[in-house]
């Protein structure tokens, strides 16, 4: 069985600005999503992939020492306020698939979120 894991970052995410980039106890937001897939693949034996969709080049620079995880580059068309997140993940598993030539029988997205809370 193959498993597609997409993360979303879009470099221009207005609910928290930079989000992506947060750091949290020490470490950045999108390790955490990135512990819990490598736990995933201690777990398991399926053929599992990780494929960050993101325009963001902070965002890229920042993962660079994640062995295995595809970039997906993100289309200009999905870099709106309104852009479909379902498009945005079907568009990183087309782009997936074909760097990896390979089918996925699962893609699950991991969307990661951190909200300011006003006190």
């Amino acid at each position: 069985m193959t498993i597609l894991f997409t993360i979303c970052g879009r470099a221009g995410s207005k609910g928290l600005v930079g989000k992506n980039l947060k750091i949290f106890h020490g470490f950045p937001l999108i390790a955490y999503t990135l512990a819990a897939i490598d736990l995933f693949k201690e777990r398991t034996d399926h053929q599992v992939d990780v494929a960050l969709n993101t325009d963001s080049k902070e965002l890229q620079s920042m993962i660079k020492d994640y062995t295995g995880i595809l970039i997906a580059k993100r289309k200009q068309k999905h870099s709106t306020d309104t852009a479909s997140k379902m498009a945005v993940i079907r568009d990183t598993y087309l782009q997936a698939k074909e760097m990896r030539q390979l089918e996925y029988d699962y893609v699950i997205d991991l969307h990661h979120n951190l909200r300011t809370l006003k006190v």
